[in-house]
Parts: structure tokens; C-alpha cells; sequence
């Protein structure tokens, strides 16, 4: 995987960007929820917390696309569609899909075979990765700061015909044990430091050390099956790999310090090559 420029049709490195900003690229795991007769596709670099998934996010004004990905049907934001298709997917639009008609549908967990209702968020940006975000309130803050909002204002769910009932079913679901917080530490994180909107800036923070301790230090609950007792960094990788070996996972590379821009103006992606050579000049 290589930064690419699809304007120009070249890499990109450090010094061909505006601001002189290194791509990073990073792989994005894709938790596949079946929805009807199609997936949605979730990126997370956490898919070790999928155990404590309580809904998905999709933002209502969206146009996404249903998509024939290889061989299955994938709902995904039509950026995802392009990244994905220099990433030597086979991807063709079979039809668009307004982000509202999404919400309220049930999805199915791949791992638990529990169902997630889609609920709206505006945190979720239709340009990162594929645009569907899974929620896992317990060690997200984002997450769990968007649905307070939505139980303080429900407003949002009444065109949908979802009832405040609905979201006090959606208590969070502890994953991973961490020394020095509660079973749910993005809740702790969060009012400790006052936060009361998804739009706060301090949730990047947030999120910054839920998931840094978590990495380090945090170990998987008992009620996690047979992932129970390893650390974050065991667990992530065996998850991966067990869910893309059962078909209810795959992955796709994404720049992770987005947006950065090729001098020519173009937002840049990640391309594969199968045939490449570098000159070490």
C-alpha cells in the first residue's frame, strides 16, 4: 500500500503533500453486520470490542451506496467505494441508499449473533474509512457521549418512529478490565471531564487515553469466551483473524492522519499494487 494521487496518478510522500504531511497508512478492520440482504461493513482498529457492541452509527443526510464488493453486497459511503476499488477490490454500485432509510433497522453482530439497531450520529464522517461506524459505549467515548445526547434530545428518533424506550436498552457492555476505572471506562473518562455533547473537542482526548491504557494494560473479561484473560494486543489480533477465517470480517488500508492533500489539490488514498520497485537513491 502506497499514498496515492488520483489526480495526478502517482504516490505521494511527505514532500509532495501540502504542508510536507507523510501519509500514515493504517489498516482498518471491516466487522461485517449482516443487514437484510447486504453487510455493513464497520471500521475499527479495535475489534477486540465487538463483544460490547450495543448499536451502529450512520449519519441520516448521507447518500450511501449499496455495493457489490467481490462477491457480497456491502453498504458503505461512496468514498469508501473509491478507496476500496484501488485497493484491487472489485466494487460496483448497485444502487444508493439515503442514510436515513438505514436507521432503525436491525443489524446482526458477526461475533455474538446479537442484534444492533442503527441509530443517527453526526460524529460519523462519510469520508474515514467506510463511513459506518459500529458503538461500543462502554470503552468509546464518542460513542458513549452520543447516545446521552440522544436520550437529553430524542427529538432525532421520532421521524424514524424509535421511542426513548429503545436507547435505555442500550446500557453499555464492559469488554476489557482496566486497573484504576470502572467496568466501563469511557463512561468514566467522560464525566470526569465534564463532557456534555459529541461535539466537544476534549472526546479526541478521551479517546486518546481510554485507548492507550487499554492497549497497554487492559485484559479481556471473563465473559469474552475463549479471548477470555488475554491482553488487548493478544486479543485484537486473534479476533481479526478468527472473523475474517469465518467470513464475518476483512480489512482495507486507510490514510489515519487525514485529510492530506497532494499539492495539485487532490485529497490522497491508499493504492495497492501488485507489481511495484522502489529505487533506493
Amino acid at each position: 500500500p502506497v499514498g496515492w494521487c488520483p489526480n495526478d496518478g502517482n504516490p505521494v510522500g511527505q514532500h509532495d503533500t501540502v504542508g510536507d504531511v507523510e501519509p500514515e497508512i493504517g489498516q482498518y478492520v471491516l466487522l461485517k453486520f449482516k443487514i437484510e440482504d447486504a453487510f455493513l461493513p464497520t471500521a475499527t482498529l479495535r475489534p477486540e470490542t465487538i463483544f460490547g457492541v450495543t448499536n451502529i452509527w450512520v449519519k441520516p443526510e448521507v447518500v450511501y451506496v449499496k455495493a457489490r464488493v467481490d462477491a457480497e453486497d456491502w453498504i458503505i459511503s461512496e468514498p469508501c467505494l473509491q478507496k476500496l476499488q484501488y485497493q484491487n477490490r472489485n466494487a460496483t454500485i448497485v444502487e444508493r441508499i439515503q442514510g436515513s432509510r438505514l436507521v432503525g433497522k436491525s443489524a446482526t453482530n458477526p461475533m455474538t449473533g446479537s442484534s444492533a439497531i442503527v441509530l443517527p450520529a453526526e460524529f460519523v464522517d462519510p469520508d474515514s474509512a467506510t463511513g459506518v461506524v459500529m458503538s461500543v459505549p462502554a470503552h468509546a467515548p464518542y460513542d458513549y457521549q452520543a447516545l446521552v445526547d440522544l436520550e437529553r434530545n430524542p427529538e432525532p428518533l421520532r421521524e424514524y418512529e424509535i421511542g426513548k424506550e429503545a436507547l435505555t436498552k442500550l446500557t453499555p457492555i464492559g469488554v476489557i478490565t482496566l486497573d484504576g476505572y470502572s467496568e466501563f471506562p469511557a463512561v468514566d473518562v467522560v464525566k470526569r471531564a465534564g463532557i456534555t455533547a459529541q461535539t466537544d473537542p476534549r472526546l479526541e482526548e478521551a479517546t486518546t487515553e481510554v485507548y492507550s491504557r487499554e492497549f497497554h494494560s487492559g485484559r479481556m473479561r471473563p465473559d469474552t469466551g475463549s479471548y477470555a484473560g488475554l491482553s488487548v494486543s493478544q486479543a485484537r489480533d486473534r479476533v481479526r483473524d478468527d472473523l475474517i477465517a469465518e467470513g464475518g470480517a476483512d480489512l482495507m488500508y486507510e490514510i489515519i492522519n487525514r485529510p492530506v492533500t497532494c499539492r495539485c489539490g487532490a485529497q490522497c488514498l491508499v493504492k495497492m499494487f501488485e507489481n511495484q520497485w522502489f529505487i533506493n537513491y
